[in-house]
């Protein structure tokens, strides 16, 4: 059965009117206002939430619409408008109450919608305390008449005073936080596969801002109406390559492959060749894989008699927290930078030594490192357990947050999250609670566990990791709290290490790059000449890797391709260049057949990262140093042509010319505004485009083009010349995980 729809591609946008609060009951506590806002439908019923369809079948529900506007601060809210849709209307009349005061004028907050159905009395979402939302998008009817039931998208608005009534003007267009797929749905009753990473989530307040978070289940399915045919289905983002959505029928299998994973804000179908009908995706039948035998978890090893499980991290996670004998316990309490619980148990002020302490006093008083960590006379784990066992630093929790599976759950009575690493061995972590004063707050439905790293600008705080049922985050509160402690030791299955290898006699190095969480873009060192393309600054989160110490030379080159492109030839140690980003996938597919490796050229982040020194970054503006000779061959010390590697000072990774000599190729396709909508977890840049990435300067670059935040693209063909005949060299390599490979290119490029 195969039908053709239209699909308008039109951007969906949320349109407030002026809210008019009146003002309800006169006392200052009880107080209230109403809030209201008037959303416009457009072309015959349809709205600008669902307008996917020509032929009109996809209307506002009749019945009750919902939208959220979510209040940040110290005591976060949700509040819910609510509209009667009856007909065929021309525009919808949102309702509510919001205490009077709550919201500010001038203040920008979010919108958020999440959805309905004409069929349902009641939402696939709940409003829990006035500050929390959970649902589900497990359950699809699959009817074109249900498209926005699972739809969600989010936008903002700013609060304007006007006459004592608060006005919300929109600030940009509402975006989906899911994907759209085209299926038919004929006979189909069930939909899984690593397509779907999960289908609970939670929209809560993290001690910042608002986050959705989805629940990751391996296991997650989304049911269908069978007979409906073709029509929609929501599915949350997914940057899994080659992730493949699947269902059954009878004993045969077929399967959809989204190659570039699955993006938010994207629907997916498949155009005709008349460029204007879309048609459903197609279902290939495949051969399913026997599901493989769960291998028996490895037992956890000792070290200094305190238990220890390696995850597959970068390092091995304790059993249990520091004065707890099981995983169950609740274990001590600590305040930031103290060795043993507060006297009395009574946690303020004046029991934590560190209170008020600046970065810089941390520094100079050696409670921190060079790295901007505890010292082991002041880290909790190290002084009560001895041996290598240590706190965790902001990127361990953060990396045991972001890359494993977390299930919430009850074990032995006491609740918490089973922690399952890359490697499928797992921790349990139970919901401890915290200590304020000598009260204990939270326990068995949230835990805290501090981290060594101390807040770089807020004398009274350090970061922790928090997590309740659905909800996990990094974040930083006072020092003086009485916080867990999860010892960490030694190093991980996924720790890189350095590695030297050699190809037809000729030997190069890679070097190891941990994995962290970092600041992309035009950061505070980074000056005035920062381009556009550089914002907004984004945090983003890597795994480990490998990158090459220095760029690829000539000597490398040849080894592998058996000849010099190189305009500046003859030079060994000098880098290849005069090569395309194509030249560079045929050099890389027999690097891999030469060495059995896996290289591949670095994504953007990655190289960024590294070119800022991972997660040992001094913070300098360009790769290694602020000031630029010391690190660069760039244009006014390079005499006009390349030098030979490893002739300027290296980085704090130990890795060369990643400023200057030669401009750097990466992965990545280039958009100038991808840095609105990356992912924060290894980000690997947009699924298509024109051009492709390259960094770093080269001995033609003026300084701006050397800074590590500095971005160009060009078509992946060209041989990169110099103005007039000269060609234009590049190179670099990367591992990763497995391998990873980063190119330079150098270009008299005017930056």
């Amino acid at each position: 059965m195969k039908k053709t729809f239209t699909i308008l591609f039109a951007l969906m946008v949320l349109c407030f009117t002026q809210c008019k609060p009146t003002p309800e009951g006169g006392d200052a506590n009880g107080s209230k206002v109403k809030v209201s806002c008037v959303i416009p439908i457009n072309d015959g019923g349809k709205s600008d939430f669902t307008n996917l369809m020509e032929d009109g079948r996809v209307n506002w529900s009749d019945g009750l619409e919902r939208v959220y506007v979510a209040i940040p601060g110290a005591t976060p809210k949700i509040i819910e408008l609510v509209s009667q849709s009856d007909g065929n209307h021309p525009k919808l009349e949102f309702e509510g109450e919001a205490a009077e005061g709550l919201i500010t004028d001038g203040a920008e907050y979010e919108v958020w919608y999440f959805g309905h159905s004409k069929q349902l009395s009641v939402p696939y979402y709940s409003l829990e305390d006035e500050n929390k939302i959970t649902g589900s998008i497990a359950e699809q009817s699959g009817r074109l008449e249900d498209l926005g039931l699972c739809h969600i998208a989010k936008t903002t608005v700013t609060a304007e005073a006007v006459e004592g009534e608060v006005v919300l003007n929109l600030n940009g267009i509402l975006r989906h936080q899911v994907a759209i797929a085209l299926l038919d749905l004929e006979n189909v009753e069930e939909l899984y596969g690593d397509a779907i990473i999960g289908t609970e989530y939670t929209l809560a307040y993290n001690g910042e801002k608002f986050e959705l978070n989805v629940t990751e289940d391996n296991n997650a399915k989304i049911e269908v109406e069978s007979g409906v045919g073709i029509s929609y289905v929501a599915l949350f983002p997914n940057s899994n390559k080659e992730a493949k959505i699947k269902h059954k029928q009878g004993d045969k299998t077929y399967a959809y492959s989204f190659y570039n994973g699955v993006k938010a804000n994207k629907i997916y179908f498949r155009m005709n060749s008349d460029g204007v009908t879309a048609e459903a995706l197609t279902w290939e039948e495949i051969e399913e894989e026997e599901p493989e035998q769960p291998s028996e978890p490895d037992q956890p090893g000792d070290n200094n008699d305190h238990e220890y499980v390696d995850l597959g991290l970068s390092v091995k996670w304790a059993t249990c927290n520091v004065g707890a004998t099981s995983p169950e316990e609740y274990g001590d309490y600590f305040a930031w930078g103290e060795t043993v619980p507060a006297p009395d148990n009574n946690y303020n002020s004046s029991n934590c030594s560190t209170y008020e302490l600046t970065y810089s006093q941390l520094q100079s008083q050696g409670y921190i490192d060079g790295n901007g960590n505890l010292t082991a006379q002041y880290d909790a784990a190290t002084a009560n357990w001895g041996g290598d066992w240590r706190m965790p630093t902001y990127d361990e929790l953060n990396e045991l947050r972001t890359q494993c599976t977390w299930t919430w759950t009850t074990q032995n009575g006491v609740n918490g999250y089973n922690v399952k690493g890359p490697n499928d061995n797992s921790i349990f972590l139970p919901a401890a609670g915290y200590l304020d004063g000598s009260s204990l707050f939270n326990a068995g439905s949230s835990g805290y566990c501090w981290s060594s790293t101390p807040h770089e600008s807020n004398s009274d705080y350090a970061y922790y990791l928090r997590f309740l049922s659905g909800f996990r985050n990094m974040s930083s509160y006072y020092r003086y709290y009485g916080y867990s402690v999860r010892p960490v030791c030694g190093g991980g299955s996924s720790t890189p290490s350095d590695e030297t290898i050699t190809v037809n006699g000729v030997s190069f190095n890679m070097k190891a790059v941990v994995g962290g969480t970092f600041s992309m873009g035009a950061t505070s060192e980074q000056g005035s000449d920062v381009s556009a393309n550089e914002s907004p600054v984004h945090s983003v989160t890597l795994s480990s890797y490998s990158i090459g110490e220095t760029e690829v030379t000539q000597e490398l080159w040849e080894a592998v391709m058996g000849s010099n492109p190189s305009y500046f030839s003859g030079y060994p140690q000098r880098p290849v260049e005069y090569v395309s980003w194509n030249d560079c996938q045929t050099f890389i597919t027999k690097l891999n057949q030469l060495t059995g490796k896996n290289f591949r050229l670095p994504t953007e982040a990655e190289w960024e990262y590294a070119a800022r020194g991972g997660n040992k970054s001094q913070g300098y503006k360009y790769s290694g140093s602020n000031t630029i000779g010391d690190v660069a061959w760039y244009t006014s010390n390079s005499s006009s042509r390349t030098h030979d590697v490893k002739t300027k000072a290296a980085n704090e990774l130990g890795i060369y010319d990643m400023s200057g000599n030669v401009w750097e190729w990466c992965q990545d396709w280039y958009d100038s505004s991808y840095y609105s909508c990356s992912p924060e977890n290894n980000p690997t840049g947009p699924s298509s485009g024109s051009y492709r990435v390259f960094r770093g300067g080269s001995w033609g670059s003026g300084a701006r083009g050397c800074r590590v935040s500095y971005r160009n693209s060009i078509n992946p063909v060209h041989q990169l010349r110099l103005f007039g005949a000269a060609p234009l060299p590049f190179t670099g390599l990367t591992q990763k995980s497995g391998n990873v490979l980063s190119w330079k290119k150098s270009k008299n490029i005017k930056t």
